[in-house]
């Protein structure tokens, strides 16, 4: 494969967006003489290397490593079949460098707790983009302090718990991006309980 560095034009027109489910919505004009494009990105304007190739469209959905500022640009290709049998490879120069910040959750809201035969049913609101819910139950309140949680893509899930003792469970949802902040605490004993005002939150930089 031989590799050149010119004669093609690298695309212009870039429009990009967050979407809800945390990935960036790219799309770019086209270029006549293109076969196809190469999408970079990175986490800064001089630390871009290529992620995406052999995009035969002026569309890509791009999934970010985390919520942060994501740089990103998009390059040109032509591919041509010598008679020597090599391919010849043209990329154009990177098209103008934009940023973009990834969008995480929003914060889900725990609606209430069903007393089941088997336990809790705790019940909460969708969020828009959501890729699934991670619940924290447990004795102590905040109950983030606990190691068990249930990843579910239902707005509910069943907690098999003794309830005659007072449960607090607390919430986030995740998308491609990271999670959200947590939801306010919720707690149920005896009788179904409802979402409650929550103490201070912990750390986003904890692991979920």
């Amino acid at each position: 494969v031989l590799f050149r560095f010119s004669g093609i034009l690298p695309p212009e027109g870039l429009v990009f967006n967050a979407q809800a489910d945390g990935r960036i919505d790219l799309s770019w004009d086209v270029v006549s003489n293109a076969d196809s494009y190469a999408v970079w990105t990175g986490s800064s304007s001089s630390n871009l290397s290529e992620r995406y190739n052999q995009i035969t469209t002026t569309h890509y959905l791009i999934t970010p490593p985390n919520a942060n500022l994501l740089y990103l640009a998009v390059k040109s290709v032509k591919s041509t079949n010598l008679t020597t049998g090599q391919t010849q490879v043209v990329k154009s120069d990177l098209s103008t460098i934009y940023s973009v910040k990834p969008l995480l959750p929003s914060t889900p809201v725990i609606a209430g707790i069903d007393i089941l035969a088997d336990g809790l049913r705790v019940n909460w609101s969708l969020v828009d983009g959501a890729l699934d819910y991670r619940l924290y139950g447990g004795l102590d309140n905040p109950p983030y302090q606990e190691t068990d949680y249930i990843v579910t893509t239902n707005p509910y899930a069943v907690v098999n718990t003794n309830y005659a003792t007072t449960n607090y469970f607390e919430l986030v949802a995740r998308n491609y991006a990271g999670f959200s902040d947590y939801s306010a605490v919720a707690s149920a004993g005896s009788t179904a309980g409802a979402a409650a005002e929550s103490p201070l939150p912990p750390s986003r930089s904890e692991e979920h």
